[in-house]
């Protein structure tokens, strides 16, 4: 036996479950952005605004992603449940020749 303070032990066929409980508010509190919990992972979409120049939308999304983790950040603190940045990517996509550079990072 041993003790378990907080979480679940790991491969733990109820960590799933219980994170997805846990977790069922994130997702309608998170604004300007789509989310999906499966089993124990949060996948989410920001999508750019249609119908202006792409560098305004770049721009535009940078500003959006910043905003998302900063929420993203604050709720996890509130639950005292951190985020691991080392399992976390991001993927872009655009039809654009070249990608943008963006900043964007954690704070914690």
């Amino acid at each position: 036996w041993f003790n378990i303070d907080k979480g679940c032990p790991q491969s733990s066929v109820l960590s799933p479950t219980l994170f997805i409980i846990y977790n069922c508010d994130l997702g309608s509190s998170l604004a300007n952005c789509t989310s999906h919990l499966f089993a124990d992972d949060l996948a989410v979409i920001v999508a750019g605004q249609l119908g202006i120049k792409y560098s305004y939308q770049c721009l535009d999304l940078e500003k959006r992603i910043k905003v998302f983790i900063d929420h993203l950040e604050y709720y996890s603190y509130l639950i005292d449940q951190p985020i691991n940045t080392n399992k976390t990517q991001a993927l872009f996509t655009a039809r654009a020749i070249g990608h943008p550079k963006f900043d964007i990072h954690f704070n914690s």
